[in-house]
């Protein structure tokens, strides 16, 4: 019993220490990102890829948690569609240093965040009112293309909100729709964050986080709701224990 106690104070302690030094940089990094921003849009991404990896180390560092990749070699060298799954916070940094330079699909309310908010909208990303339905989806491709074209992937939770470890929630269709529209492939993503970090949790456990990213998914020939169903499937299936 007092063993268990033990870990659990210090699991307490290490993500209370990586809360305040990742609030302290990410002020910091928002402050540069803001500024940088309107002189060169490139410094300000790299920028915030920076701080995502030093929020990853010190993750490491504070709580004992890493990651490893499986499937890397997936990743397309021309701009696709990131399906990733979403249940917890910890893929929200990992996906800014695992793959390339990307745009994000994100809820709308997160851009009124104090000074988060602000470097999150000079990184120009798509945000939207979760409960408009079809306008939200039609915002989603509009710019989503122009963000293909002009090179970027562009990353979107098909499952919208921070799901249960052990629960695959129901998959939308955007991701489907903008890689038919873009004419570009889905590369289907999925981990086990929140096995260690559970959603809206604070205790981050040790271990060691492991995503896995699978072979890129076509939309020729198929309807959307058959190629959102395949993504949900190769995601479900290969969630990493």
């Amino acid at each position: 019993m007092t063993g268990l106690l033990n870990i659990k104070v210090k699991a307490f302690s290490g993500s209370a220490i990586f809360f305040v030094s990742a609030l302290l940089t990410g002020i910091l990094t928002s402050i540069i990102v803001i500024i940088i921003a309107p002189f060169s849009d490139s410094c300000a991404y790299k920028t915030g890829q920076c701080w995502c990896s030093l929020t990853l180390k010190s993750l490491k560092l504070f709580c004992g948690l890493s990651y490893r990749v499986e499937g890397q070699h997936n990743i397309p060298n021309e701009p696709c569609v990131i399906a990733i799954r979403h249940s917890s916070a910890w893929e929200t940094f990992a996906q800014a240093v695992i793959f390339p330079r990307q745009s994000w699909v994100m809820k709308k309310e997160l851009i009124f965040l104090p000074l988060f908010g602000l470097a999150w909208i000079s990184l120009k990303p798509i945000t939207i009112n979760r409960k408009s339905g079809r306008k939200a989806v039609k915002k989603i491709i509009q710019l989503g293309v122009q963000y293909l074209q002009k090179g970027r992937c562009v990353n979107i939770f098909p499952e919208s909100t921070r799901m249960d470890e052990n629960t695959i929630g129901r998959f939308g269709q955007s991701a489907a729709l903008l890689a038919e529209n873009a004419n570009c492939l889905i590369l289907p993503v999925t981990h086990n964050a929140g096995k260690f970090w559970k959603r809206r949790g604070f205790i981050k456990y040790p271990g060691k986080i492991t995503m896995r990213i699978g072979p890129p998914i076509s939309t020729n020939g198929k309807h959307h709701t058959d190629t959102t169903e395949e993504i949900k499937k190769w995601i479900g299936e290969n969630k990493p224990i």
